[in-house]
């Protein structure tokens, strides 16, 4: 299996090999992981620079993609397909479209890092949402199933705008913000940290490793915590806890012991 892996430089520290960072310039890359009942296997991974000394145009600069025999991903650009997508200063429209292909397991992990100086969102067509990705490693964990928005190989893309910023700008709620304990836990009952969530609807949705929904609940957010009772709906393993808004979502992965 021909894999590609990338790794953040310390662009904003030392600066590129061009100067100074620009405000708009910096990185972004994704790594592909299949996720199993023990382990997080990495498959593929993709990278987008943005510098003023490139093109938006796909030119020689920029790297074709090698499909794997299994997992793959690459960026969608002007309908070329790309491993290394070399690109001239962000803005507010800018768009990374990504493109899967060749899912052969249920449960993935798409691990983003990024040095931009602004927040950036990866919206999933399936739950219609904007998820939040701060500087530095934000990882998303999603279930494929049987039908084709699920299985989409244009399912995510990040954008640098969120339609919904005007309602969320108050909170500003990241994933990293929402906190789940005892976690392992060893009774089923989990407390979620919902201080930020307050007064809003949410959306509990628990999978486990092959995908299938295992608990499913509604509620309106009124403390700083809310306990979550799992007793009746899983065993022993390990889970996927989605955590939905109307805006927003959430993902952490959960132990039962």
């Amino acid at each position: 299996m021909k894999t590609i892996t990338f790794f953040t430089c310390l662009v904003a520290i030392f600066g590129s090999a061009y100067g100074m960072q620009n405000n708009n310039s910096g990185e972004i890359t994704a790594n592909l992981y299949r996720v199993t009942n023990t382990d997080e296997i990495l498959v593929d991974g993709i990278r987008v620079q943005f510098n003023e000394i490139y093109s938006n145009q796909v030119t020689n600069e920029d790297a074709g993609k090698m499909w794997n025999p299994d997992e793959s991903v690459a960026i969608l650009n002007q309908n070329y397909y790309l491993s290394i997508d070399k690109r001239n200063l962000y803005t507010p429209n800018t768009e990374v479209k990504f493109y899967f292909y060749n899912y052969v397991a249920t449960n993935y992990k798409l691990e983003i890092n990024h040095d931009l100086n602004d927040q950036i969102y990866l919206y999933d067509s399936l739950a219609n949402t904007y998820s939040t990705l701060t500087s530095g490693t934000n990882a998303i964990y999603y279930s494929v199933e049987n039908n084709q928005i699920s299985a989409s190989p244009e399912r995510f893309k990040i954008v640098f705008t969120n339609p919904f910023d005007s309602t969320l700008s108050t909170t500003k709620i990241t994933s990293k913000d929402v906190k789940v304990y005892p976690n392992p836990t060893k009774d089923g009952f989990v407390n979620i940290d919902t201080h930020l969530l307050k007064g809003l609807d949410v959306e509990l949705l628990v999978y486990d490793q092959l995908g299938r929904q295992v608990f499913q609940e509604k509620r309106n957010i009124q403390n700083n915590s809310s306990m979550l009772n799992l007793n009746t709906s899983v065993k022993q393993g390990t889970y996927i806890l989605q955590i939905k808004t109307d805006q927003q979502q959430f993902t952490k992965r959960l132990v039962v012991l």
